[in-house]
């Protein structure tokens, strides 16, 4: 399907800057990007992006604060915007390496520019800043055993934070890269197959010096398509598949909680039913030798 592509059509975008949020890597249906056909080197892989958060977290006191970056225009309506190179997407021809069980990697390399300083308040009080930008590669891989997963989130710039009523100044220095075991926790994978998509996922933790703080990564509705997209029906358009592995599972908080309320109010009828089912007269002070007691009534 993918050599059919790009068979049919040629390359015509190198770089690009100054596209409007969500994320799309690569950008395919953006008319601002005009992006028509795949690049060999882009496989069959796709990612969606609305909202990068970052978090500074005081493991002493225990609070936190988070910084949101989507499309939202700000007080100065400056909009945060992304670029798009064509380097920015690295996607391996997963099937033929899987048929080898051989070990496949995918990147997509996000690099986001603020609009305008991102001021986190608290009671209009500003606790920090972050100025931007954002610039990060996602490591997907692909093993043997047929499922695929996020194993590294690495800095491709220095990420700043202007520190306000909380916390200090921070710099995390580009090639930094988050704490592996917190990669893993975000959960961010699937089988192949499918794609992964998540309205919030958990933070990937970024190790600092000044020991008693943690900045934090979480992506807001992300998905990824890590191999095989689908084709729109006039074969110009990839798009995800509908075979989708989604964070939040079938029994989540909320499923539960309508289980238990529907099972408690189950309960509660059918009890009462019986109970009413069970009511009987009382027929120990009949005398069935007796003569019958008969109560004439005169209109």
């Amino acid at each position: 399907m993918m050599l059919r592509l790009i068979s049919l059509l040629s390359i015509s975008l190198i770089y690009v800057n100054s596209l409007d949020l969500p994320i799309v890597l690569p950008p395919f249906g953006t008319d601002q990007a005009d992006v028509k056909s795949p690049d060999a080197s882009w496989g069959t892989c796709l990612l969606y992006l609305e909202s990068i958060n970052v978090i500074v977290y005081n493991k002493k006191e225990k609070t936190g604060y988070v910084a949101r970056v989507d499309s939202d225009e700000g007080e100065q309506k400056k909009k945060n915007t992304y670029t798009f190179d064509k380097s920015y997407v690295k996607c391996a021809n997963i099937s033929q390496e899987l048929k080898d069980k051989k070990r496949s990697e995918n990147s997509f390399t996000v690099d986001v520019t603020l609009g305008q300083e991102v001021q986190v308040k608290d009671k209009d009080t500003v606790q920090f800043s972050l100025p931007g930008p954002i610039k990060l590669t996602l490591q997907f891989a692909t093993f043997p055993t047929n499922d695929w997963n996020l194993t590294s989130i690495k800095l491709e710039k220095d990420l700043v934070i202007k520190k306000g009523a909380f916390g200090e100044d921070f710099t995390i220095a580009s090639g930094a890269t988050a704490n592996p075991l917190s990669v893993r926790s975000m959960g961010v994978g699937g089988f192949n197959g499918y794609n992964f998509a998540c309205s919030n996922t958990k933070f990937a933790v970024f190790t600092l010096d000044k020991k008693d703080y943690e900045i934090g990564i979480s992506f807001g509705n992300l998905q990824v398509q890590n191999d095989g997209y689908a084709v729109s029906k006039d074969g110009k358009t990839p798009q995800f598949t509908h075979n989708v592995n989604d964070c939040i599972g079938t029994f989540s908080a909320g499923s539960w909680m309508g289980i238990l309320v529907t099972i408690l109010l189950g309960s509660v009828l059918i009890f009462g039913f019986l109970m009413l089912n069970s009511v009987q007269s009382t027929d120990r002070f009949d005398d069935p030798k007796q003569k019958q007691l008969i109560i004439n009534s005169k209109d």
